[in-house]
């Protein structure tokens, strides 16, 4: 277990116990799941009950998450040629789960690549919708919702391709999907544009 205190601006303190498993591999992964442990049992400041997204404390917060598999996939640091940045953190809170999500608009030939490395990387390909959509699809799973839009709006447009990198279900037969986390990207090729995910809930 690696415990990790993280500072926001606001001067509140999360602090994370994280579980780290290995999470399962699409082989592996059909509609009767094994419940596990949860890999991100979190204990919270409960003075910090609202959403960060504020762009400057991504750095600190990614570097402080390490190299777990379900967060690897994110950039350590924001690219210099990064523009139309959004962030969004929100720690989990009694029954609510965690999400973390950043949004970046980058040079197209960045783009190109990192779909390129994602798409083979993917688990499961999915055409804009969101993570009540997905689950229902057959042998879908939950992704994430579209937090970073910069709008009202919770589901992403077809545009965006979501790719599942890593899916684990820690629920029961009965709800496959109770509890679990699910990380990846969602990428709109045409508009230069990645949101990088992670639930756990």
């Amino acid at each position: 277990m690696l415990r990790i205190m993280i500072g926001l601006a606001s001067g509140a303190v999360v602090v994370l116990s994280l579980v780290f498993r290995q999470l399962v591999p699409v082989a592996e992964l059909s509609e009767k799941v094994t419940p596990t442990s949860d890999p991100l049992e979190a204990v919270r400041d409960r003075s910090l009950l609202g959403v960060t997204r504020d762009v400057s404390t991504y750095p600190a917060i990614r570097a402080q998450l390490g190299d777990h598999p379900a967060i690897r996939h994110f950039p350590q640091t924001i690219p210099s040629d990064a523009t139309d940045v959004h962030f969004y953190f929100r720690p989990d809170f009694l029954q609510g789960g965690t999400s973390l999500q950043l949004r970046l608009t980058l040079p197209r030939e960045q783009i190109d690549q990192l779909y390129s490395q994602f798409k083979d990387q993917a688990i499961r390909q999915y055409f804009g919708g969101d993570a009540n959509t997905h689950v229902n699809l057959p042998n879908g799973v939950p992704t994430t919702f579209f937090f970073t839009s910069g709008s009202e709006t919770r589901s992403f447009p077809e545009t965006y391709e979501i790719l599942v990198l890593g899916a684990e279900s820690r629920g029961d037969p009965d709800f496959t999907w109770n509890h679990g986390t699910t990380y990846g990207v969602a990428i709109d090729v045409s508009a230069s544009v990645i949101v990088f995910w992670l639930e756990d809930w």
